[in-house]
């Protein structure tokens, strides 16, 4: 590794050094950006947008991405691996602009990420870095429309592509784009991609890229399921850890509330009355609590909008940049808000739910503390949510304070309160109450008169009442049959078979049959 070598040469190191951990530290220490054999307009660039001093993952994972092997690097959230395997790639695109006889309009270099609003975010890193080297990029991400992108990608003829799986696989299968020019693949947020279940997808798309290329692969974690999937795409990669200067979530304030879930509404409310809770995260466990609790911000008078994958990705787009810049005090959100985003100055991150996983409480409150900064995380449990804190802890290695002094610690719900009037030793009789129930012998005296030896009081001389509907009309009553087999005077017979009695239909006596009918049947009795 020349370009290392040489670094080291400048730290007055010894090649056989770099095992030892004291001048790994001083080589991250000490690094500068200009060390790297960088584009001068590449080198502008990085100075225009105020980097001077690399981050211990860039330091280690550029040079060898500049030499062109393949990368496994493992690395918290916010510590610049985006940048890691950004810059290099602008730089080697710009080498091959200025040797290649003849531009290719094909793609060369494929990023693929979990999320759409990951997506997006790499994708601004290339365009930011890359606005004055000719480099374009484009995002192709689901929620918006294909027909659209599979136009951008004629029109824009794009040298790098940040993509989700599902989506680029879409337009890939109906020949939208041609990955047959792609010399460079990333896979961010490795982990992440393997949880929510993209693996599949991926496997498909790397069949459609040629076998002679670059791979590189960043994640927060390295798993033995991450491990076996290197092992398929990857070839003799170089493994790189950077081990944190601190523990994980160290340097984040951490308080535990232990609040009923009745009351968790009015706890925020309070704690947001702090003025110092300038740009605060929520996270909730569901889409509709989330939009829920926001609109109950937001009739507090608290500037808040929710984000969840329920919203279209131009909403979702317009909420972070409205959040970027301080136009929202609150954003609410789901775990999709998790892991990748990268906003600054995030003041506190509180976990309204606590999360089913330990290792996303570790992501949630990684959004505040970013870049070595500090950041305070609080978070509400409930009584049903015990287990899920007790997991947590055994993460953290550690338990986590609780604040006992805030106002909203007892129950005040119905259920709460229904629990305290059966716990109440007063008789109805000391409330001056008639006891319910009643005797035996009273039961006897009040019973209907029975029939013979039925069980069940006899109804047959009583008359129903006569009632009357909300038109003012009395509704028709039910008919009773006569239950002798001979015609009688006042027995109902149906008009048709009156009808089918009569010798002759349309004469004189069948109508004065008829009518005598209509005679018997208004003056029969109804029950």
């Amino acid at each position: 590794m020349k370009i290392f070598t040489k670094t080291l040469g400048r730290l007055g190191l010894s090649d056989d050094s770099t095992l030892k951990q004291a001048n790994q530290e001083q080589l991250d220490s000490e690094a500068n950006f200009k060390d790297f054999p960088f584009d001068m307009k590449l080198q502008q660039v990085i100075a225009d947008e105020g980097f001077s001093i690399p981050t211990p993952i860039q330091v280690r994972a550029i040079p060898i991405v500049l030499e062109g092997k393949d990368i496994i690097a493992c690395a918290q959230t916010g510590t610049g691996k985006t940048a890691a395997f950004a810059l290099p790639i602008l730089h080697k695109l710009v080498q091959d602009a200025q040797t290649e006889k003849q531009r290719s309009y094909h793609p060369k270099v494929l990023v693929l990420v979990p999320t759409r609003e990951l997506a997006l975010q790499v994708q601004e890193t290339f365009a930011a870095f890359g606005h004055n080297l000719g480099v374009n990029s484009i995002a192709i991400i689901g929620g918006v429309s294909v027909g659209q992108q599979m136009v951008n990608l004629r029109r824009r003829s794009p040298q790098v592509v940040v993509a989700t799986p599902g989506r680029l696989l879409d337009i890939l299968e109906q020949g939208g784009i041609n990955l047959s020019s792609i010399h460079t693949l990333i896979l961010d947020e490795a982990d992440r991609m393997l949880d929510m279940g993209f693996i599949p997808d991926t496997k498909r798309i790397v069949k459609a890229i040629p076998k002679e290329r670059q791979s590189l692969m960043f994640s927060a974690t390295i798993s033995s399921e991450v491990n076996a999937l290197s092992k398929q795409i990857m070839n003799t990669p170089v493994h790189i850890s950077v081990a944190p200067k601190r523990a994980s979530a160290e340097g984040i304030e951490q308080l535990l509330y232990s609040v009923p879930g009745d009351n968790k509404r009015a706890l925020l409310f309070h704690l947001l009355e702090n003025d110092e809770m300038n740009r605060v995260i929520i996270f909730t466990r569901t889409k509709f609590g989330a939009s829920k609790l926001s609109d109950s911000l937001i009739r507090e008078g608290i500037r808040s909008k929710v984000i969840h994958s329920g919203k279209s990705q131009a909403a979702r787009q317009s909420v972070w940049e409205h959040f970027r810049s301080g136009k929202l005090r609150v954003l609410v959100a789901t775990d999709l808000a998790s892991r990748g985003i990268d906003v600054d100055g995030i003041s506190h991150v509180v976990n309204y739910d606590l999360p089913d996983c330990a290792e996303t409480y570790i992501h949630r409150i990684g959004r505040t503390g970013r870049a070595n900064k500090t950041g305070i995380a609080l978070s509400f449990c409930s009584p049903d949510q015990r287990r899920l804190l007790t997991a947590i802890e055994r993460h953290l290695g550690k338990t986590l304070p609780v604040c006992k002094d805030h106002p909203f610690m007892k129950p005040t719900g119905k259920a709460d309160r229904q629990s305290e009037e059966s716990t109440e030793d007063v008789s109805s009789e000391d409330m001056g109450r008639e006891p319910r129930g009643r005797s035996f012998d009273e039961g006897r005296d009040n019973r209907r008169p029975f029939s013979g030896d039925s069980r069940r009081p006899s109804r047959r001389n009583e008359r129903r009442p006569h009632r009357i509907n909300n038109q003012g009309s009395s509704p028709r009553p039910r008919r009773e049959f006569a239950q002798s087999q001979g015609p009688s005077e006042g027995t109902f017979r149906p008009f048709h078979n009156d009808r089918r009695n009569s010798r002759s239909f349309g004469s004189a006596n069948s109508n004065q049959s008829q009518n005598q009918n209509r005679r018997d049947r208004s003056q029969q009795s109804w029950f």
